[in-house]
């Protein structure tokens, strides 16, 4: 699973503050997701975010960074945000 400040580092290595998520809406979304999924699947439950959960907290992410007309085109544009500042920061390592 993701840890919270794994997911910190995720949401600040691709820069989704310029984009409107302040760190307290990151905090009570990771917090949000991991409750719910925590009752999805009790078996499962912990400390971290499952894939499943992470999988919803990219879709928040694209509701609220990349505004579009269809989901699709708002998901095309999240993964495409993140290939390229996710690259840069591996190529600048």
């Amino acid at each position: 699973g993701m840890s919270s400040s794994s997911f910190r580092t995720f949401i600040r290595k691709c820069e989704f503050g310029k984009k409107g998520l302040t760190s307290a809406s990151v905090d009570i979304m990771y917090l949000d997701l991991q409750r719910r999924w925590d009752n999805m699947n009790p078996d499962l439950s912990g400390l971290t975010l499952s894939f499943q959960a992470f999988l919803d907290a990219c879709f928040e992410i694209s509701k609220i960074c990349f505004p579009a007309a269809t989901k699709l085109e708002m998901l095309e544009n999240f993964v495409g945000h993140c290939e390229s500042h996710l690259c840069l920061r591996e190529n600048e390592d």
